[in-house]
């Protein structure tokens, strides 16, 4: 990884950035073969043969960005632009009686980051972040896989934004309330790489909420929490087996309320 940077005063610094790193290959095995001799490989295939191995995954990175101090420090702005290159892209892909994993070719994923942090005082902070991404396969061996070029990637949304804010009461000798609202929408996206329909979680809006009460020496704390308020359905995980058509997913539970208690012993 190499880096440079450039600071036009104290408030404003830009940078860029080029790093490139690697995921190690590996092998496919369970207690059943994802692959078996006479069913998804020639007979009499030795049985070295029947375990999938794949080999590493490379990555280049490049990316540009800036991080400014605005209002006197009391707002902070950074955003970046980067691009990613992936050779020998490392997938799991269904196509016999398990998953294994393989190489299928070349990727890129392009995308601009965007991050807002302000306190005006009083207690108030402020936060809000954006990112939109841009993934595609270049190249695809499509003999050893069903994913096609024009396919998306599995769990990546297009567009991500959040937006949260917090009040910090003193209370004196009787210690801190923090509030805090936060709100986070979500872009459409594939769970599987072969981007089944029935798989596809649709764009969705969270909000959650919570209260935090410290006393004064700090040592002890109640929080009282609530987790997608709006009771938003929608799933998180989903698997296409193709060798049997089946469909797993997994979906959000729903709204959740928690209450801790934290002590310092």
């Amino acid at each position: 990884m190499g880096s440079l940077s450039y600071d036009f005063s104290d408030e404003m610094m830009v940078y860029g950035t080029y790093s490139e790193g690697f995921k190690s290959g590996g092998f496919t095995q369970r207690v059943f073969p994802p692959v078996v001799a006479g069913f998804t490989a020639p007979p009499g295939t030795a049985d070295i043969d029947l375990i999938p191995t794949y080999d590493p995954e490379f990555v280049e990175s490049y990316e540009i960005g800036f991080k400014a101090r605005l209002a006197d420090g009391l707002v902070r702005l950074n955003g970046a632009i980067f691009h990613t290159d992936y050779d020998d892209l490392q997938v799991q892909v269904f196509n016999s009686v398990a998953p294994v994993t393989e190489n299928i070719g070349e990727a890129s994923i392009e995308g601009i980051e965007l991050e807002v942090q302000a306190a005006p005082g009083e207690g108030w902070l402020l936060e809000a972040s954006t990112s939109w991404l841009d993934a595609e396969y270049d190249e695809i061996d499509t003999g050893i896989t069903l994913i096609g070029k024009g396919f998306d990637f599995e769990r990546v949304p297009d567009f991500t934004a959040s937006l949260g804010v917090s009040k910090e009461i003193s209370l004196g000798s009787y210690g801190i309330l923090v509030s805090r609202l936060d709100w986070s929408y979500r872009d459409e996206a594939y769970n599987d790489a072969y981007n089944t329909p029935i798989l596809e979680t649709d764009d969705y809006e969270l909000i959650n909420a919570s209260v935090r009460w410290h006393n004064a020496d700090d040592d002890l704390s109640i929080i009282l929490s609530g987790r997608n308020l709006d009771d938003e359905e929608y799933m998180i995980s989903g698997v296409y087996g193709t060798a049997f058509q089946s469909y797993e997913a997994m979906f959000d539970r729903g709204r959740e309320w928690s209450l801790e208690i934290r002590m310092d012993l």
